[in-house]
């Protein structure tokens, strides 16, 4: 994933080192994805530590280490980063997402969801400040993205009826879902660890992967679902 398309979204915490100054054998190319990458990568940093309402130019540069001409010469202001940077973030996470699906061991029961949640627990432990801007994007914003921010939730929404209905199909005697309890499974979801971070436990949740997937498919199945081992 190119720096330019926020490359530092796992990163263990580890800050993607600033451009020297003087000669190197970066093409203009190179150096302008490496700019913009970790301006976006500022702003969402900003945006997860103290929301939208307090974001700065300056304390965007500041974060970035690069100079406020810089970031207006890849940027209109921190509204348009952060409105790119969040676009971004869902992106990369989403093919998190669709990559923990696709290497899933179908053998298991709920695989691809088991698969999915503890690859998202598993960054939200490693990247807090980053996850807390994937999860509650626009908050503060001047001009929040409604639209968007409702696309990114009916995709989640979706993805997650997808991997309870390949379940189904092995298992019939599971009841169906419907949009709306996929919504507010993913809702659950994202509380479980907004709760998480807030009390500065992130580093728990990778262990509690079994919980969240069972409080998940107890949603979506209204209930109905059962003990899930």
């Amino acid at each position: 994933m190119p720096t330019s398309q926020i490359g530092y979204w796992r990163t263990d915490g580890i800050e993607p080192p600033p451009l020297h100054s003087g000669r190197h054998d970066l093409t203009r190319e190179q150096v302008h994805a490496s700019q913009r990458g970790r301006i976006m990568r500022a702003a969402l940093h900003e945006l997860g530590l103290h929301g939208a309402g307090s974001i700065t130019v300056s304390s965007v540069v500041e974060q970035a280490k690069v100079s406020r001409k810089t970031l207006y010469e890849h940027f209109d202001g921190v509204n348009a980063c952060l409105s790119e940077a969040i676009q971004t973030l869902n992106v990369v996470a989403g093919g998190e997402m669709a990559r923990a699906a696709s290497e899933a061991d179908l053998s298991q029961p709920f695989a691809q969801l088991r698969a999915v949640v503890q690859v998202l627990l598993d960054s939200a432990s490693e990247e807090p400040i980053l996850t807390s801007a994937l999860l509650a994007p626009g908050f503060g914003l001047d001009k929040p993205d409604s639209q968007a921010w409702l696309l990114y939730g009916e995709i989640r929404a979706k993805m997650l009826m997808a991997w309870y209905e390949s379940e189904r199909a092995r298992t019939p005697d599971l009841p169906e879902t419907t949009f709306e309890l996929a919504s507010a499974a993913f809702a659950a979801f994202e509380y479980a660890i907004l709760r998480a971070l807030a009390a500065g436990k992130q580093a728990e949740l990778p262990a509690r992967s079994g919980e969240i997937v069972s409080l998940i498919i107890g949603i979506l199945s209204g209930g109905k679902a059962g003990q899930i081992t």
